[in-house]
């Protein structure tokens, strides 16, 4: 569900992690010792619905359902405040990185004395902080491999050239050399240091916006909509309809973004409870494997019997996709819980969005108009709750096509990981076969994963017995309408 009008502000903070997803590095040979992960640092703003809360609010929703509200001019005439005009004035005024940095400041200083309008667009832009300089303290990790490094400036050199395009005003000049010029900080140049800065600096600060956002809207009262000003978006350009510039903010949108956030924490969870030292050399061997990085590459392909090779013959020597552990703690086991519990409030918070909008009318001025999610209620539907039966415990699901069942227990996957990534990887491979080279040059299936650990595979597929229902629960589930966000992931495992 897109929220208009906030959904560029997410993307340009969310820029700088497609970056970080994107990129890796060869460790130098010879020179400083690894960098330490950082200290795991306990969650302290982590805001997850209670059952109690989450009644209250679905309650709330329920009541609203069929309002008719006001058109979003005189709506939001009369619900923006004074001091979000006055910040409208002054990010117009913006020019430079170090102009928004003092506009972030200010936000952030004065957030306790604020409109709740004026701090719902702190908790957004907020999210651009972790960010400042990230282009530039990441280049050094990337140049370690000359695809990665050509990828990264090319997205880069993308952006630019879009924003200029559909964008082009100061404001998003100033934000691009925000993200993309030094501001001083660290340079990124190993593995360690890139989950380190996922670890302590995005996840709290989409903790933060999290549970800045729950607040304007807390469970207990009957808070009023806030006005989004799409001139934080559109910078000094002119609107010619306040129905274009102006978007309410209400439970439904408010639940939307939270629920991305906490998406967005369990992901960065997830990232960093697993070791990524030794990802660069292998990225880089895996590339000379396809031909990148090299002089010369395989004319006939590469197969999975080839890259499973490659990936266990790194590990031989570097502890990437291992469990973290502190000391005696296996402190990758207690961010996978962590995980779970903020995937279980996503799915509760997109639950109470789409209750939100599901049985309304068109609204134009809604960041959520619900005339846009209409069409597409029934599928929604079954999505949210295939989503939250899955995280809620062992549960059965249908595939939309053939009807067939697949027991998943999610929960136990993520209550108990692996303790080694590789345990989900092929263990045995299909034999080339000889063919008709007059009619077929080559036996495509050859290489392909035939056999894998089904112990470690019980802990997602409880019911499993035999090899092929690797393959076919894994296909099932990705037919279910919910399921498929969990059998994407494992494709790189099953294939």
């Amino acid at each position: 569900m897109a929220i208009r009008g906030t959904t560029s502000l997410l993307f340009l903070a969310a820029l700088g992690g497609v970056f970080a997803a994107s990129t890796a590095s060869e460790a130098a040979k010879g020179k400083a010792q690894t960098p330490a992960l950082a200290p795991y640092v306990e969650e302290t703003d982590s805001v997850v619905l209670s059952d109690a809360d989450y009644a209250l609010i679905e309650a709330r929703v329920r009541t609203q359902a069929g309002r008719k509200i006001a058109q979003a001019n005189s709506a939001a005439a009369a619900l923006k405040s004074s001091e979000l005009n006055a910040a409208v004035a002054r990010f117009q005024q913006i020019k430079t990185a170090t102009d928004l940095q003092k506009f972030l400041d200010e936000l952030d200083a004065n957030y306790d004395k604020s409109p709740r309008d004026v701090q719902f667009l702190a908790s957004v832009l907020g999210l651009l902080r972790p960010f400042q300089g990230f282009v530039y303290r990441v280049e050094p990790l990337a140049s370690r491999s000359k695809l990665l490094h050509s990828q990264l400036i090319t997205e880069v050199r993308s952006f630019a050239s879009s924003y200029r395009v559909y964008f082009p005003t100061e404001q998003w000049d100033a934000g691009f050399e925000y993200v993309t010029r030094s501001a001083g900080l660290p340079e990124i140049k190993h593995e360690n240091e890139l989950q380190n800065f996922v670890d302590t600096a995005i996840r709290p600060a989409l903790l933060k916006a999290a549970g800045r956002i729950d607040r304007l809207f807390p469970a207990k009262s009957n808070p009023p909509m806030i006005v989004w000003d799409n001139q934080f978006v559109m910078g000094t350009a002119q609107f010619q309809d306040d129905l274009d510039r102006y978007v309410l903010i209400g439970d439904a949108e408010a639940q939307a973004i939270i629920a991305s956030l906490k998406f967005s924490t369990a992901s960065a969870l997830m990232a960093t409870a697993y070791q990524a030292e030794g990802l660069v050399d292998l990225a880089k061997s895996l590339g000379k494997l396809y031909g990148f990085d090299a002089f010369s590459f395989k004319s006939e392909g590469v197969t999975e019997e080839e890259r499973v090779a490659t990936i266990l013959r790194h590990q031989k020597k570097d502890p990437f996709w291992k469990l973290r552990v502190d000391g005696a703690v296996l402190i990758g086991s207690y961010q996978m819980r962590s995980a779970l519990k903020h995937l279980r409030d996503a799915a509760n918070r997109g639950a109470l969005a789409w209750i939100a909008v599901k049985d309304q009318p068109a609204n134009e001025e809604r960041g959520l108009n619900p005339g846009l999610v209409a069409p597409f209620n029934r599928r929604i539907g079954l999505a949210i709750n295939d989503i939250r039966a899955l995280l809620k415990g062992e549960a059965t699901l249908r595939s939309g096509v053939t009807g067939m069942p697949v027991t998943v227990n999610l929960p136990a996957f993520f209550e108990n990981p692996p303790s080694n990534l590789s345990e989900l990887l092929p263990t045995d491979f299909t034999k080339e076969k000889k063919v008709d080279t007059k009619v077929l040059r080559r036996d495509y299936y050859a290489g392909r994963g035939s056999q894998w650990n089904l112990d470690a595979y019980r802990k997602l597929f409880p019911k499993l017995t035999k090899q092929s229902e690797v393959t076919d629960f894994n296909r099932i589930l990705s037919q279910t309408w919910g399921g498929a966000v969990l059998a994407a992931p494992m494709g790189p495992f099953v294939r």
